[in-house]
């Protein structure tokens, strides 16, 4: 049965931060505060008074050692209302994407008229765990567990690497290096050559030590460089720092009101966020658990790949975009038109917040006015959003 789409919720601020290297130019700001420096300017932006914003909501992975609710940290250091409500939420890769749907959600219930919501995320800072310690080792040595590693880059499951799941499609879906790398080539060209039209949506950070601007992942590669690379995952595998996404930190945040006070204050919205769509398969399948939502979304609301103008699936690895872009037959201008996360970096619980940040100015000119945003996060599931450009 083919359902209408939900009550829309409008877009009335949308900023990040830079992508920042791992151990750059973001490494000495706390996840918290990536947060609310994106939040400021997406407040700002929206020309909404802080004491009319009562809900706050973001996604974040690594969490640990980051103190007490991290969204409160963000509200706050934003300059919002110690009356305000404020909850962090994890699902993995999709943490920020579905930060901003919850609170969407909110907003159509009627519990909150503004919202901000995004994404956060310090790998840099990521701590090392030391379970033994607490109660003492005993006898023998004691080692330590990279937190990232542990929380965000390893099934829970099978213990393996997302970068082991990367090697199973490539060998299921039959994706040479070849194709990977052209890929990852053509996602750092995009980026390089789309630096204007990403200023749009990218707030300067300052620290103590620089200023910085710009995404600092993308690079002028070439495709020898990347062919010289060795595979990290496999011993005869395919996958390599060059084609993969790398780790990063960042932030990203959207206001959000309802459709009613968009018309009663005259607020100018940048598009309207539609509805989410979820799905999921094994979670050894993973990367290709984005082919999941979109036949959801084609049985729940009848849409498709050829509905949509953009759209913005998370570059986790090259070879899942190659697979994916021939399930889905998605048109390769359709896909990722300003670079994805290969080249910009993919900070896990900030992605899904960068992609809806820049959504909505990508959608300025298109044509329909219609976007998708998806991403496959740990243990097989899969999310997504659908942006409107205009009610009219």
């Amino acid at each position: 049965m083919i359902h209408k789409l939900n009550e829309p919720v409008a877009i009335i601020g949308a900023k990040r931060t830079p992508v920042g290297k791992f151990g750059g130019g973001l490494a000495s700001l706390a996840a918290t505060e990536l947060g609310s420096i994106a939040a400021k300017a997406a407040i700002k932006q929206s020309g909404v008074a802080l004491q009319d914003i009562s809900l706050s909501i973001f996604g974040q992975v690594l969490q640990a050692g980051c103190g007490q609710n991290p969204a409160r940290q963000v509200a706050l250091g934003a300059g919002l209302q110690e009356s305000s409500i404020a909850f962090t939420l994890n699902m993995v890769c999709g943490s920020g994407l579905k930060a901003i749907h919850t609170a969407a959600q909110s907003i159509r219930g009627g519990e909150h008229d503004f919202a901000v919501a995004g994404g956060i995320e310090s790998m840099s800072r990521s701590p090392y765990y030391s379970k033994k310690s607490r109660w003492g080792v005993g006898y023998g040595n004691m080692s330590l567990e990279d937190g990232m590693l542990v929380d965000g880059l390893t099934d829970a499951y099978s213990k393996k690497h997302m970068g082991e799941a990367a090697e199973w499609v490539a060998e299921t879906y039959k994706i040479s290096r070849s194709a990977m790398d052209e890929y990852a080539l053509n996602s750092h060209k995009k980026s390089l050559s789309s630096r204007k039209k990403l200023r749009r949506e990218i707030i300067h950070v300052h620290t103590r030590k620089k200023s910085i601007n710009e995404d600092e992942g993308p690079r002028d590669t070439s495709i020898e460089k990347l062919e010289s690379l060795k595979a990290v995952f496999k011993r005869d595998g395919s996958v390599t720092a060059g084609n993969s996404s790398s780790i990063n930190d960042g932030g990203a945040a959207v206001v959000l009101a309802s459709k009613k006070t968009v018309e009663e204050r005259g607020l100018k919205p940048l598009c309207w966020i539609r509805d989410s769509v979820d799905g999921g398969v094994k979670p050894e399948q993973v990367l290709m658990s984005p082919v999941s939502v979109f036949k959801r979304m084609r049985l729940t609301f009848g849409l498709g790949v050829k509905d949509f103008d953009v759209i913005e699936i998370n570059e986790a690895f090259s070879c899942q975009m190659v697979a994916l872009q021939r399930e889905l037959k998605i048109n390769q201008n359709q896909l990722n038109p300003l670079g994805g996360a290969v080249a910009l970096g993919h900070p896990i619980g900030c992605s899904g917040g960068r992609i809806a940040v820049s959504l909505p100015y990508q959608l300025e000119n298109s044509a329909n006015g219609m976007g998708f945003a998806a991403l496959c996060l740990g243990g097989g599931n899969g999310t997504g959003l659908i942006f409107q450009r205009s009610l009219n």
